[in-house]
């Protein structure tokens, strides 16, 4: 990885048949990549855990796992010896870029450091490229926020304006959403309904829907 590049079979044979050929006693069969072709081994300068996860999440959500494939893309560009990431593409299988056992552990070794999170030693093969590791992480640095509550009763009324109020499938409705804001506890006796709604928690009103069916 730091150097050896892989052999083909004439090729090794070759060097095997040279080597035993040679006089000097400690010979080595190998093809050795050029120094230039190395990146450069310089201090890690990059943002740390903290940083990088404010700055995913202070990005508009479509930004956020463009910004997390790059992120992807250079490590794996370091650890394949690549100087320039942009000969790894988002949809690059890890495999076919010669990633194996030894190197995923080792992208996952950076990506812990750069993200602050604990991955695991499969992530690359249960994440097989650029763009799927930068799906997961996503998930783990910025996971999607729960859908308000207030966001939740729009879908409701919306639900409610299109199954209308007529026939038996709209008497059932009435009389199951009477039967949860019935159940509901009021903070005030002075509160409305709606703002008894309101004030309560997602877990509340979840726990009193539930309560509500199986009414």
């Amino acid at each position: 990885n730091a150097g050896v590049t892989p052999l083909t079979t004439p090729t090794a044979l070759a060097l095997l048949d040279a080597a035993l050929a040679t006089p000097h006693p400690s010979p080595i069969a190998a093809r050795l990549r050029h120094a230039r072709q190395q990146p450069a081994r310089t201090r890690n300068t990059s943002a740390g855990p903290r940083s990088l996860k404010q700055r995913i999440t202070r990005l508009p959500e479509a930004e956020r796992h463009t910004a997390l494939v790059d992120q992807v893309r250079t490590q794996v560009a370091a650890v394949l010896g690549h100087i320039d990431a942009d000969v790894i593409r988002p949809e690059d299988v890890f495999r076919e870029l010669g990633l194996d056992s030894l190197t995923a552990v080792e992208l996952r070794n950076r990506l812990n450091t750069a993200t602050g999170l604990r991955l695991p030693a499969t992530l690359a093969f249960d994440h097989p490229t650029p763009n799927a590791v930068a799906a997961y992480l996503l998930t783990r640095l910025a996971p999607a926020a729960a859908t308000p509550l207030s966001a939740q009763l729009d879908a409701l009324e919306d639900a409610v304006a299109r199954l209308g109020t007529d026939g038996e499938e709209g008497a059932k409705v009435r009389a199951r959403l009477r039967a949860i804001l019935s159940r509901l506890p009021a903070a005030d006796e002075t509160d409305t309904t709606l703002e008894r709604i309101m004030s309560a928690t997602p877990q509340e009103v979840i726990a009193l829907i539930d309560r509500g069916l199986e009414g």
